[in-house]
């Protein structure tokens, strides 16, 4: 079964007064249809500026300067980004749900007017369908008293609600993808949880395919089926997500890994292990492996070979590193 989205050595780069900042630098990744997957890395290293890329939502000066975006079969990078064809894909088939909704819905507009906007320009639906649509969208994400909240404005509805509005607004048009950027960084733990499992049930019953980006490794292990770790604009690990969990092969996902609390382990004074040092400067990359300053696992190929292509450590487990951690652990 081919994949529904399928991205292939993806390259933005920023044209800015300092230099050249190659913010994604050759990432590639796919997903099949009902699948949900989860991009993960720490702030800066590409994950929201490639979701953007995908959809051509770059704006100058960005610049997608190379890739393939595969979708249903067509590149969709080689339609103009404000094209029609391209604005019929974003917000019916590919929906993005955006990382802080108060600045993501107009505060001017009536949240009816914000969904039923998409469904008359998407659907061709009359106002009154389009109102009733937009209702049955309202409670289906768990908003309460949809028929009357349906007419008020943003600011009149907590974090967590605005989020749900920004959910139904990405179910209006029954898209076949979501891509969630950190869709619960503004709200409660608790709302968060609530906001998770609303998506995970939605998807599912919608056979609707999801990215969720995020830099939170709790919820990529409880609801995606594979991971996509980047780091400095590139992808370095990837696999299945419970592969990756008990044996990550990477040096940044391990890293990443011994740096969160562990809530099956025993009680101990055990300290977590954080990762030293900065990433790096997406001005001036190194011409070698761009978490080598950082690495406890380094070897002299390191310092000498370019940044190491991705490699097969095992079934559907890749890595971009020279080094077998297996062997040196």
């Amino acid at each position: 079964m081919a994949a529904v989205l399928d991205v292939r050595d993806l390259r933005t780069y920023f044209h800015t007064e300092y230099g050249l900042v190659k913010a994604v630098d050759g990432v590639s990744f796919y997903i099949d249809e009902g699948e949900i997957i989860g991009i993960v890395g720490e702030s800066g290293c590409g994950k929201s500026v490639s979701m953007l890329s995908t959809v051509q939502l770059i704006q100058k000066p960005g610049e997608i300067v190379g890739g393939k975006v595969v979708f249903n079969g067509e590149d969709i990078l080689q339609h103009e980004a404000n094209g029609p064809t391209m604005r019929s894909i974003r917000g019916s088939k590919i929906s993005f749900i955006f990382q802080e909704p108060m600045t993501s819905l107009n505060p001017v507009l009536t949240i009816n007017r914000q969904i039923t906007e998409i469904l008359e320009l998407h659907l061709d639906m009359d106002k009154h369908a389009a109102r009733e649509r937009a209702i049955e969208l309202l409670k289906m994400v768990g908003v309460p008293d949809a028929g009357s909240r349906i007419d008020d404005y943003p600011h009149q509805f907590s974090g967590g609600m605005r989020q749900r509005v920004m959910i139904a607004m990405a179910l209006s048009c029954n898209p076949m993808i979501i891509i969630a950027d950190e869709p619960t960084t503004a709200v409660d733990v608790t709302t968060q949880a609530q906001l998770l499992e609303l998506m995970k049930d939605l998807v599912t019953r919608l056979n609707t395919a999801l990215i969720i980006v995020t830099h939170n490794l709790g919820v990529v292990a409880r609801y995606a089926q594979r991971i996509y770790v980047m780091y400095a604009g590139r992808i370095v690990e990837s696999g299945l997500s419970e592969v990756i969990f008990k044996n990550p092969c990477h040096p940044y996902t391990i890293g990443l890994l011994h740096s969160v609390p562990r809530l099956g382990e025993k009680r101990t004074l055990k300290k977590l292990v954080p990762i030293y040092g900065l990433p790096p400067n997406l001005i001036d990359m190194p011409p070698y492996c761009a978490f080598l300053p950082r690495c406890t696992y380094k070897t002299e190929r390191c310092e000498k070979d370019p940044w190491p292509e991705m490699r097969q450590v095992g079934e559907g487990h890749y890595i971009s590193c020279y080094v077998d951690i297996r062997e040196t652990s």
